[in-house]
């Protein structure tokens, strides 16, 4: 008889995604355990691993008004933080986060108490639904891991302690880049890099506009300096928003992707430099709406190809987004703003405060990608591979080292014993009004999904314009 490993992810239209986990399911089977899949998704998925997609009043959550079905309720420290977290990324109010933060864990409940997990996997620690489900577990006892996609493209990640720069390999940087690794290792980790480099792997799809080198080329002849700057998905990179305990500690100098913009286009024009600013994928309607027009410093270039903004500038800066990662492999100098599993590690440029940032980038653009931090990089990437990353993609397991055998074999190891609690009781005493309303869902759920499933396309086609 096996045990359940679950699993929480947006894996609507998530291919490749789905077809890890079924090979990750298959190396698990053999050791006792099989994945369930949570889809948090808007539309059923179709996988060879046992899975059900959210219900469907969680999504509707989002234009329900929910302050007459929340009084009263107690809610948990993570569903506090939770719905705080979901109220920002998607601007919704308090109230009608928290009921979707509600509902959501009311479901998961539900889920868990049938098929009783024997660990559970959130995809990404940040996800304002997923903090709730980390409350629940930590209240049921059940162990639990933040997965995510690897800092090096093509592979994925396992944490206990947290994400980015909550993580272990920034938390206690020193002691991660003391960790030791073999000549051989470090000769797979250049080969590796090299790979990355020539077939130019990527977290997410490059872009296509190919406009940049001309925009850089222009700048140059009026002798400024160019520089990259990668905007983040703020809410989603735990530095958003600003009241929870652990944003500081990602960001500790700028408050968000616009912020760090502002106090760069203010030094631009002293330190004679253009900036190109790429937000963030999922952040281009926020991140383009400027209250004002932007200076003549600046181009915004949302659709301009992530490799050629990285090859024709002079520097990438950002706050704290893997495509500092992208930097290095490219063999370009990197100005780290905030923190992530680069600090510390000898790698990029990482100015003291804001005061600082100035220098550093003109140190940067003077200095480049020095040998010693090429070598640094080679380490660091050797160290991820043997201690933190596991293959994500087929065809760079030989090169990263660890597939999904030994992620299965990991994952098992992290159950240690534990067996899913045999009483567990309700999560909160939820009021008449949540009650109701729940019971009322509940009912009417194929309705909604048949809805949901008819009506999303022109919604979404009319929300776009």
């Amino acid at each position: 008889m096996h045990r359940y490993m679950l699993v929480s992810a947006y894996l609507t239209r998530q291919e490749a995604m789905l077809a890890y986990f079924e090979r990750l399911d298959a190396h698990l089977a053999p050791l006792g355990y099989r994945l369930f899949l949570v889809n948090t998704g808007n539309a059923p998925i179709t996988s060879t691993v046992e899975n059900i997609t959210l219900p469907a009043y969680v999504t509707l959550a989002q234009i329900l008004p929910g302050k007459p079905f929340i009084q009263g309720e107690t809610l948990s420290p993570q569903q506090q933080e939770g719905a705080a977290a979901e109220a920002c990324r998607r601007g919704l109010s308090e109230s009608t986060a928290t009921l979707k933060v509600l509902l959501y864990t009311e479901a998961m409940r539900e889920i868990m108490l049938r098929i009783r997990p024997a660990l559970v996997l959130l995809w990404l620690q940040f996800d304002g639904l997923h903090r709730a489900l980390d409350g629940l577990c930590g209240q049921w006892g059940v162990p639990r891991l933040f997965a995510e996609y690897g800092s090096l493209p093509g592979t994925v990640v396992y944490e206990a302690e947290g994400q980015m720069a909550e993580s272990p390999v920034a938390r206690d940087s020193q002691r991660f880049a003391a960790l030791p690794v073999s000549d051989e290792e470090l000769e797979r980790a250049k080969t590796l890099l090299e790979r990355l480099r020539v077939e130019r792997h990527t977290r997410r799809p490059a872009g296509d506009e190919n406009k940049v080198q001309a925009l850089a080329s222009r700048a140059r002849a009026e002798g400024r300096r160019v520089l990259f700057y990668a905007g983040q998905n703020d809410p989603m990179s735990g530095m958003l928003p600003r009241s929870l305990p652990n944003a500081r500690l990602h960001s500790p100098h700028f408050e968000s992707t616009l912020d760090a913009l502002d106090a760069l286009l203010h030094l631009a024009e002293k330190r004679n430099w253009h900036v190109l600013f790429k937000p963030h994928p999922m952040m281009e309607k926020a991140h383009t709406r400027f209250m004002r027009p932007l200076p003549e410093r600046c181009t915004l270039i949302p659709g301009a190809n992530i490799f050629d903004a990285i090859a024709h500038s002079d520097v990438t800066v950002t706050i704290l987004s893997q495509v500092s990662y992208l930097a290095l492999i490219h063999k370009k100098p990197c100005v780290l703003l905030g923190r992530n599993q680069l600090t510390g590690k000898a790698c990029l440029y990482e100015p003291e405060d804001r005061d600082d940032m100035g220098d550093c980038i003109n140190r940067a653009c003077a200095e480049g990608f020095s040998a010693s931090q090429q070598s640094a990089f080679v380490r660091h990437a050797a160290q991820m591979c043997r201690y933190n990353l596991f293959s994500f993609t087929e065809t760079l397991r030989e090169l990263v080292g660890r597939g999904e055998k030994e992620t299965a074999n990991f994952l098992a190891s992290q159950v240690d014993g534990h067996s899913f609690p045999e009483t567990t009781g309700a999560i909160a005493s939820h009021s008449t009004a949540f009650r109701g309303l729940y019971a009322m869902l509940r009912g009417v759920e194929p309705l909604l999904t048949r809805g949901i499933t008819l009506f999303e396309g022109p919604l979404k086609a009319w929300y776009r314009r």
